[in-house]
């Protein structure tokens, strides 16, 4: 009866083989006409470092000038945090108080509709608004992976210059570039902007009865344009208008001053061109000189390796628009960056599938089936990326990464048809073992779909080019490439390769004792194993963040700062470099003694990174000892912005007395910065900037008709103006800002003396109103509503799980009261969240593929046998990663899932073979190995050869493959030895010798 039911099933698997035979010039001509339409979108695929990932973060900035900062916790970030707590799907809002400001960071789960996002933000603020100061302004801002800059350019020049500079960058450069394929916006950083100043004399303007009111009214009352009616007249319509605008200062000057005796305003004021008040807080640079900045942004999904090359193109039309004496740089390149990891990441590719063919043509030594390989393999990938476009997805490192970890399993796939082709019959035998193989490759990767978090939109996107390009070969190989190898229907005697001495000269048990001791020694080497979060890739520029002591001087501060520029150009390292301070990079209120320096180095560099800035982490230590530092690179510290990871080590010290908080904040710190490998610990709440508080005293400030209110608005305008009106000068708009002369801006010790102009004369402040310095106040940090107080640390060349570990230990002597307590986030807890939901998918992939083999074999055996096997591949690429000192991180372990499939697969034809074999258990074991020792060989080596670019290449992109292919080529040593060795020992122990079992029908 069996020997029936195997003739029907082979009869009836040649009857659909003959079927298919008579297709085969439409099943090729279908491959072709696909290929050919999804080349066609693939060519216009997005192309980026990162995938494109909806973040589910926002950032919310509040902004309310006239509080002061004892009051802004309770009228302000209480009830703005309580609104926002309330908001669906919100798990986390942090949120930092200054002096009139306060900023807000919600993170909300990964799978909540992020475009609700700002509109449910916006109604919970609309529910509190009326119960917030007057005049608070509140602004939300989804935190996108385009806000990025892919290119940051600098105009410099002289600082007499920026003026022209900027009005150009403005109204010319900006549009030019806004208009580019792909650019979402433009934003410029630093410049001056050009106004019209009304300096007003108080003295001369109390001497003809003047205030500042009647000015500012004068100069608003008068730059009018009004219609006031039509006329019909001589058969035509037309408008009738009022028309007295300023164009020019030269009407200003000649402004009267209403009243009984009108004034001319040039007799109480110098009106001369000046600089917005605000462009003088912030000072910005390239390469030590002034410059102008401007930050390049893509649009959600854009190419930025295409609006780089649209710049580039566009260059000499760019410098056309320049005036003489500015030059033009690229002080940060982040679509160069995309366009060289890219490059290398496909080079590697296309170098490992040389290698690939090459090991397969020197086992074969065939040129049909390597013409048909060769062929084929181009058609494969260009209907998976065309199937990936259809998708959303883009051309980044971790499409690019899936796509190059799928390319071994691909030649296997090739080698088990066309080595399994050599003969018709044994080819038509091989297709449902062949087919069920390649399942359960897909299945052991399935369950990475399900991951959620940072992880899941990481790597998703390479778990959608893995199984596409495998599912894309499956159905490849089994339509079109067996029809094309002719093979004979009989195989000649001659074909029967013998490789029983490689596994039947050595004693099963002997085996199975070498592989244990393997397995124990390799377990031991385990606790040798380092683990980090994401590995570190190498961006070729690096942001070095500074904050000056509380209370340093803007100049002081500019002096320091352009000292650490000469230092880092006077690295051979160094191309371009950038610095902004009283602005930075991020989604962040910045202070005027805050700022950061971006550097770019040189592609050609023999350095790391890394050695240079640790190099410049010295020096600023040794010779600017007082600044506040942290380096990080540019991606990166992008990165930890998006998913709310400020640095590697986040220290979070709780309790309720922010006083208490901060007096053991600094022990924290100081045994943090104790433990060697931690660079850059520092707090995250600093001292505010002093400040000086003037109490108008109402009694005496009513005798002379003033108000609180009265004092700050003639204050304000003495200080920073006030804007009048505007002028429309040749196109462009100027405000006209009414201020007191330089001469009369104090000092501290003269301020007391600063004149107010009432209708009676002139009054000094110090005759209403009392000047004291009160202490300063630290920032407040808040975490849900609670105090906490963050303190963060970066890392150097050590193992993060290990380091936490350290850390632990050494805090756990601190006598902390017991209101107070520490936890610990950042990369760490990221790690922690991962490395969990990665297990879950590893054992969710070990469990289907098992379930799997199950329902094929039937029996426990040789699933048993194949999950051994897998056991021993996974404790080989984790030896692999041990022994090159690599680490366990996020990269790594998707690698290890890969490997379960890839065991399971190979493993799997060793079984399938022994199952379909007759006879006693010696002769199934011989022919299994007969059968399938060559292929395994060849798919081996050739998935071997395909990886090894990836794990030795060096270059921007290979970094973040670089573990996963190591994990990869570990697990590809451990399944060879699982397929050879370990699987056949296993069978011959798990069946009883002599035994000649019935055969069990295929699933």
């Amino acid at each position: 009866m069996t020997d029936i039911s195997d003739l029907q099933k082979e009869k009836r698997i040649s009857v659909f083989f003959n079927r298919l035979q008579g297709w085969k010039f439409f099943s090729l001509l279908l491959t072709c006409v696909l290929a050919f339409l999804a080349g066609v979108h693939a060519l216009r695929m997005p192309t980026a470092i990162y995938p494109s990932i909806d973040f589910p973060r926002v950032s919310v900035i509040v902004l309310s000038p006239n509080i002061p900062f004892h009051d802004m916790e309770s009228r302000i970030t209480r009830p703005v945090g309580m609104a926002l707590r309330s908001v669906r799907g919100v798990q986390e809002v942090r949120s930092r108080t200054m002096q009139g400001s306060a900023e807000f960071f919600l993170k909300f789960s990964w799978n909540a509709p992020m475009r609700m996002a700002l509109p449910r933000i916006g109604q919970a603020i609309d529910r509190v608004r009326s119960d917030l100061p007057v005049g608070t302004q509140i602004r939300a801002l989804r935190m996108y992976p385009s806000d990025t800059p892919v290119l940051g350019i600098a105009f410099c020049g002289p600082p007499e210059k920026m003026m022209q500079m900027t009005e150009i960058t403005r109204y010319r450069i900006i549009p030019f570039l806004s208009n580019l394929p792909g650019v979402w916006k433009a934003e410029m950083m630093g410049g001056r902007t050009k106004e019209v100043h009304v300096e007003v004399d108080p003295y001369k303007l109390s001497g003809v009865h003047r205030t500042m009111k009647d000015v500012m009214d004068a100069l608003a009352f008068e730059n009018r344009i009004g219609v006031v009616g039509r006329s019909t007249g001589f058969h035509r319509l037309k408008t009738i208008q009022v028309n007295d605008v300023f164009s020019r200062p030269e009407d200003i000057r000649s402004l009267f001053i209403p009243g009984s005796i009108p004034v001319p305003l040039r007799e109480v004021a110098t009106i001369q061109e000046g600089i917005r008040p605000s462009d003088l807080w912030v000072r910005v640079s390239a390469n030590a000189s002034s410059a102008i900045l401007l930050q390049v942004f893509r649009a959600h999904g854009g190419n930025a390796i295409t609006i780089r090359q649209e710049i580039l193109k566009n260059w000499k039309n760019l410098q056309h628009l320049l005036p003489p004496g500015i030059s033009v740089r690229i002080y940060y390149d982040q679509g160069g960056l995309a366009e060289s990891a890219v490059k290398h990441v496909v080079f590697a590719l296309l170098t490992g599938l040389a290698v690939s063919l090459g090991v397969v043509f020197l086992f074969l030594r065939r040129s049909r089936p390597m013409l048909i390989m060769a062929g084929l393999m181009p058609p494969l990938f260009l209907i998976s990326l065309g199937i990936l476009d259809y998708w959303g997805a883009s051309i980044n490192l971790m499409t690019l990464g899936g796509m190059a970890a799928a390319l071994g399993l691909v030649i296997d796939d090739f080698i088990v048809v066309v080595e399994g082709g050599r003969f018709r019959e044994r080819l038509m035998r091989l297709l449902p073992a062949f087919i069920l193989s390649g399942l359960l490759t897909i299945v052991a990767i399935f369950p990475l779909f399900g991951i959620g978090g940072l992880v899941g939109a990481f790597f998703k996107p390479l778990a959608e080019a893995f199984v596409t390009l495998l599912v894309v070969s499956l159905l490849v190989n089994t339509f079109v490439t067996p029809f094309y190898l002719n093979p004979p229907d009989r195989p000649p005697d001659s074909s029967q390769i013998q490789s029983r001495g490689l596994f039947f000269r050595v004693n099963t048990h002997s085996v199975l004792f070498i592989l244990i001791l393997l397995s124990f020694l390799m377990v031991f080497s385990l606790r040798y194993l380092s683990t980090n979060f994401m590995p570190r890739m190498d961006e070729g520029s690096f942001v070095l963040n500074f904050h000056a002591p509380p209370g340093m001087s803007l100049d002081d501060t500019d002096r320091i700062v352009h000292r650490m520029e000469k230092k880092i150009l006077s690295s051979p390292t160094v191309v371009a470099e950038s610095r902004r301070l009283g602005a930075e990079m991020g989604f962040f209120i910045t202070e005027p003694n805050k700022g950061d320096i971006v550097v770019r180095l040189s592609p050609d560099r023999k350095e790391t990174i890394f050695s240079v800035m640790d190099q410049l982490r010295s020096w600023i230590h040794q010779h600017e000892p007082e600044m506040d530092i942290d380096f990080s690179q540019v991606l990166e510290d992008a990165l930890g912005d998006l998913i709310g990871v400020q640095a590697p080590i986040v220290i979070q010290v709780h309790g309720q007395n922010r006083n208490v908080l901060l007096d053991w904040a600094p022990r924290i710190q100081e045994k943090l910065s104790r433990i060697p490998g931690i660079v850059d610990p520092h707090l995250s709440v600093r001292p505010m900037l002093s400040a000086l508080d003037i109490q108008v005293d109402r009694k005496r400030a009513a005798l002379f008709g003033l108000t609180p209110d009265s004092v700050i608005r003639d204050l304000r305008t003495d200080f920073l103006g006030s804007r009048a009106t505007t002028i429309i000068e040749s196109g462009i708009p100027e405000n006209v800002r009414v201020l007191y002369p330089p001469s009369y801006t104090p000092d501290q010790a003269s301020l007391g003396r600063i004149p107010l102009v009432l209708p009676s004369g002139i009054l000094p402040l110090s005759q209403v109103a009392v000047v004291h310095q009160p202490s300063p106040d630290f920032e407040e940090e808040d975490l849900n509503l609670s105090p906490v107080l963050t303190i963060e640390g970066r890392l150097r060349g050590r193992n993060l799980g290990k380091t936490i570990q350290e850390i632990r230990t050494s805090l756990a002597s601190l006598p902390l009261p017991t209101s107070v307590w520490l936890t610990y986030s950042g990369a760490w807890s990221e790690e922690q969240k991962s490395f969990r939901d990665l297990s879950v998918a590893l054992s969710g992939g070990f469990l289907l593929v098992l379930t799997l083999l199950v329902g094929v074999f039937r029996s426990w055996k040789s699933p048993l046998a194949i999950f051994l096997a897998i056991c021993f591949s996974l404790l080989c690429a984790l030896f692999a990663l041990t022994l090159t000192k690599h680490s366990l991180n996020i990269s790594s372990f998707v690698g290890l899932i890969l490997v379960v499939g890839i065991t399971a697969e190979n493993a799997f034809l060793v079984a399938w073979k022994f199952k379909e074999t007759r006879g006693r258990l010696r002769e199934r074991l011989e022919a299994s190995l007969n059968d399938r020792f060559i292929p395994l060989v060849m798919t081996h080596l050739a998935t071997f050869g395909a990886l090894l670019p990836l794990a030795v290449g060096q270059g921007a992109g290979l970094d973040m493959e670089r573990s996963l292919a190591v994990a990869v080529l570990g697990g590809l040593a451990g399944s060879f030895l699982s397929s050879t060795f370990l699987i056949p020992s296993l069978l011959n122990v798990f069946e009883r010798e002599g035994q000649v079992p019935e055969r069990e029908e295929m699933s």
